[in-house]
This record gives structure tokens, C-alpha cells and sequence, in this order.
């Protein structure tokens, strides 16, 4: 649906990843640049952050890089995380080389019991992981850019009384909204 709405979409994507455990502290340490593309423009942004974890680290280092732009994004948190290997798939001689498949779950944190799923696959844990994480976190942006293009679809239809098409942007919205309240975007989009 939202690749009917939006003309573009923002393109998330990490190409060098560096991590730094440490076993005394009991927490990662992540550096890595992300390829945030849309529209024409390429913005590499480096991200340094610390978590409870590879994962922890990886994710809220990208949510709060974008928080400030996309406010929906705090309104999210990480349900369920799952990790299958599959050994009769490795072509490693030690079968160390079995393909990973990382699949996270995310829950809105409105009232909304509704929840997201995101997959990725290789034959790197981490790598598979920062798949699932770009994927979400692209999709959550794509998300909110949709709602506040259908506000606006919304509004425009009522100036000029399509009431069909009004109709049409409302579904649309409803379907969004059903796992992040985009109450606060759209109260913001309704200041200017």
C-alpha cells in the first residue's frame, strides 16, 4: 500500500558494520555508516552507539538518528526476537557455514496490540540482524512519510468535494494506523 502512495521511499542500508564486545561491561559497542537514500539525495550518516547487545545497540543507534525527523518512530519497541540456522543448508565442512535467518517483531506501544514482522537472511548472524533492523526501521519511516501524504491527499479531496477519493485516503490511513498512533505527526503537519 504505501508503495501506491508514495513516489519515493527512503532506502535504508548499511555497507560497513564495526562491533566491539565488551565481556566486563556486558554490552556492545556498534560503529557503522548508513546509506539513507530518497528521492535523488544519498546521505551516508555515521552512527557510533552502545547497547545491551548487538541488536540493542544497532537499533536504537538508528531510531534515535531519525527520531528527531520521523516522531512516530519513538512510539515503536521490539517484541520478539528469533534467530533459525539452518545446518542442512551449510556448505562449510564444520557446518559453520549454515545460512541465518533473523526475523524481529515489533509492537506499537499505542493501544494497538497489532504487530510487525521483518525477516532477513544470510549466512552471517549480524548481518542477517542489521537486515531485519534497515528493513523495519525503513518501512516504520515509509510508514509515517504515507500518512502524512494521505493527510494531505485528505485535505485536498475535501476542498474540492471527492468525497470518493476522501473516502478512498481515510481506508488507507485507517489501515496504517492500526499498529502506531500517528496522532502527534498528523497534529504536527496541521500546525503549518
Amino acid at each position: 500500500m504505501i508503495d501506491g502512495i508514495l513516489e519515493q521511499k527512503v532506502s535504508l542500508q548499511i555497507n560497513s558494520f564495526s562491533l566491539k564486545e565488551d565481556f566486563k561491561k556486558d554490552c556492545s559497542h556498534v560503529s557503522f555508516v548508513l546509506n539513507s537514500k530518497k528521492d535523488k539525495t544519498n546521505e551516508k550518516l555515521k552512527i557510533t552507539n552502545t547497547g545491551l547487545g548487538v541488536i540493542d545497540a544497532l537499533f536504537t543507534g538508528v531510531i534515535e538518528q531519525f527520531l528527531d525527523t520521523y516522531i512516530s518512530l519513538r512510539d515503536i519497541k521490539l517484541y520478539d526476537f528469533v534467530v533459525t540456522v539452518n545446518i542442512k543448508e551449510s556448505k562449510s565442512v564444520y557446518n559453520t557455514g549454515a545460512p541465518v535467518e533473523v526475523k524481529i517483531v515489533l509492537q506499537g506501544t499505542s493501544r494497538s496490540n497489532n504487530k510487525l514482522y521483518f525477516k532477513s537472511k544470510s549466512n552471517s548472524l549480524i548481518k542477517s540482524g542489521i537486515g531485519a533492523v534497515c528493513k523495519a526501521i525503513e518501512y516504520l519511516i515509509n510508514a509515517e512519510l504515507a500518512v502524512v501524504q494521505l493527510s494531505k491527499d485528505i485535505k485536498h479531496a475535501e476542498e474540492r468535494q471527492r468525497i470518493d477519493l476522501r473516502s478512498t485516503y481515510l481506508l488507507q490511513l485507517f489501515e496504517l494506523v492500526k499498529f502506531v498512533s500517528y496522532a502527534e505527526v498528523i497534529n504536527e503537519l496541521n500546525k503549518k
